[in-house]
């Protein structure tokens, strides 16, 4: 793959001639320098790559793991490819499209933002409901809101503002309704409703009898069936390497995890924690992260600002204001050089540096960046 630097006199175009892209914008007092890439044939059928949505000069294309273009910069908006297909718009019309750019279906209002487990949520005369790879409607529009499917079911909002599931032929698992609700994963979800708590306070001569409404949260399985029951003021939306963030009924406020069984795993005594992925999450006592085990005991001391969970086998740090990547051994594997960083997603991750910004692999080589910057 070959790099090139570029440099060229703005007049507001993008210029894509086959081979690179020349961004172009601004008036004659500007200039723009561009990292671009020699688009090369890779030998791989586009339907197994996995493409990444690349906004230029606000047009946007597609570039795979590689970071070779595979689709040309031309809309105006694009989402992740999923199930092998995206969303786009274009001239203010939204349309689904394949790895090869081609349109499928126009999508005639608004749409989620990408497809799952085959159908792509999209709002039809003012209700949601869910269509299929060929853009045909196989869950009628019912719905004030819908989310994409996961582990063969759908959250959904009624029209009363309560949530529910449904499976993939549109059917409630069991007709019950939740005050707040989230998509399942590995094969559980957290669900609440509202609760009344009742406490005792000491006011002047006597004893005063106080009552707080407030949402409480349980765990409810595939089946519909409450398997954790209200009980805990859970913190996180999902279960994540078989345990659950839970913060402490006390003043401490504390956090902790538990288990699919709803017994506590590890003992509230955080201060804030992440997710765990591959057996050890984030965790801080006192303001700086490290990594804990699920013992809860301390692998990586406590020394950054912000440590997030492990993506593709390294996780984002802050530290000195910036921010970088570090192993699960709390190795720097890439400097923390960026004002910005995100997790790696399918070998790419987003970065920005200043005003440049753009994609980096696991070696922290620059696949795609530009940088903006005055002629004076």
């Amino acid at each position: 793959m070959i790099l090139q630097n570029k440099e060229v006199v703005i007049n507001g175009d993008v210029i894509y001639d086959g081979c690179l892209i020349i961004v172009m914008r601004g008036g004659m007092k500007k200039i723009v320098l561009v990292i671009l890439i020699v688009l090369g044939v890779t030998g791989v059928s586009t339907y197994t790559q996995n493409l990444v949505p690349l906004s230029v000069n606000k047009q946007y294309c597609f570039i795979d793991e590689h970071g070779t273009m595979i689709i040309p910069p031309m809309f105006d908006d694009a989402k992740k490819f999923s199930d092998g297909l995206a969303v786009v718009e274009m001239s203010e019309e939204q349309f689904v499209i394949n790895k090869k750019g081609e349109k499928i279906f126009q999508i005639s209002t608004d749409s989620k933002d990408a497809f799952s487990e085959g159908k792509l949520g999209v709002r039809i005369d003012g209700k949601w409901g869910y269509v299929d790879k060929n853009g045909d409607v196989v869950i009628e529009p019912n719905w004030d809101y819908v989310r994409s499917f996961s582990n063969g079911y759908a959250l959904v909002k009624t029209d009363a503002g309560k949530y529910t599931y449904i499976n993939h032929a549109g059917e409630s698992i069991n007709n019950e309704l939740y005050d707040t609700a989230y998509s399942f994963n590995e094969k559980l979800a957290v669900v609440g409703k509202k609760v009344t708590d009742s406490y005792y306070e000491q006011v002047p001569g006597r004893t005063a009898r106080r009552k707080v409404t407030g949402i409480r949260k349980g765990v409810i399985n595939v089946k519909g069936e409450l398997v954790i029951p209200y009980k805990f003021r859970i913190t996180d939306a999902q279960f994540s390497d078989e345990l659950l963030l839970v913060i402490s009924k006390n003043d401490d406020h504390l956090t902790g995890y538990i288990n699919k069984n709803g017994r506590f795993e590890i003992a509230p005594q955080f201060e804030n924690a992440g997710r765990f992925v591959n057996g050890i999450a984030p965790a801080t006592t006192d303001r700086l992260y490290g990594f804990i085990d699920k013992k809860g005991n301390f692998l990586v001391p406590e020394q950054f600002v912000e440590l997030h969970s492990l993506s593709e086998g390294v996780s984002v740090f802050k530290k000195n204001g910036r921010y970088g990547y570090i192993n699960k051994h709390g190795d720097i594997v890439i400097d923390n050089v960026f004002t910005f960083a995100a997790s790696f997603e399918n070998g790419l991750a987003f970065f920005r540096k200043g005003t440049d910004h753009g994609y980096i692999n696991h070696k922290g080589e620059v696949f795609w960046s530009t940088d903006y910057y005055d002629e004076n």
